[in-house]
């Protein structure tokens, strides 16, 4: 497994890390927004940190039809199981998430010293980095089911929308007047718990059905 996870890491395109770039307009344009103790700054730097982990998993497995065939038929010629190749893929978003965490730091770093962006409410509180691993895992686990069964191309799009998908319902929640229905004020009321559970079930869901493709697509 580990030696999987180092392959990921090292064929990764080495342009892929320099996506937190893109970030330098978003965070300049909102300013003082992403300050303070509101729910919002929390759910931008979760989004941003999920943004770019889903783009360096993604990206990691940009090959063509016949360089993606030719992978992995290398790779099942090695002693490993079909298996253990999926959960590989699976397990490597905890490190692209982590990546994609530390990086982000590092932008708004930046940003703070260099630009003089004001950010009061810091992006070390484990809200962030909750919420963050479980939107990295959200929109990687709708990327994986796709990537096996149509290819990069048309899974990178889906995921692409689904991460705007999530970035407007993130928008418009607070306006919506949710609290007087029971089944929604629950769910307003342990917001975080309520997203990690459909997380975590959707990611369940996802490997089952990418491990369901892989063992019978013929490489």
């Amino acid at each position: 497994m580990l030696k999987l996870l180092l392959m990921e890491l090292y064929t990764q395109k080495k342009i892929a890390f320099l996506i937190p770039i893109i970030m330098f307009p978003l965070f300049l344009t909102l300013g003082d927004k992403i300050s303070g103790s509101d729910p919002f700054p929390t759910i931008i730097f979760s989004l941003a940190v999920g943004f770019i982990s889903y783009f360096l998993t993604s990206y990691s497995n940009s090959n063509t039809g016949e360089t993606e065939k030719l992978q992995y038929k290398l790779l099942l010629s090695l002693p490993v199981s079909r298996r253990m190749i999926i959960a590989a893929k699976y397990a490597m978003v905890s490190l692209w998430w982590l990546i994609s965490y530390i990086w982000l730091i590092l932008v708004l770093l930046l940003l703070k010293y260099a630009a003089g962006l004001q950010m009061e409410q810091p992006i070390l509180n484990w809200e962030v980095t909750f919420l963050s691993l479980c939107c990295s895992y959200f929109m990687n686990a709708i990327f994986y089911p796709f990537y096996f069964k149509y290819g990069y191309r048309t899974a990178n799009i889906i995921g692409i929308m689904v991460f705007f998908t999530l970035s407007n319902i993130a928008g418009k929640i607070g306006s919506l007047n949710l609290s007087s229905h029971a089944v929604f004020a629950s769910v307003l009321d342990y917001p975080l718990a309520a997203f990690a559970s459909l997380t975590a079930v959707l990611v369940l869901f996802a490997y089952m059905i990418s491990l369901r493709i892989f063992i019978r697509t013929d490489y």
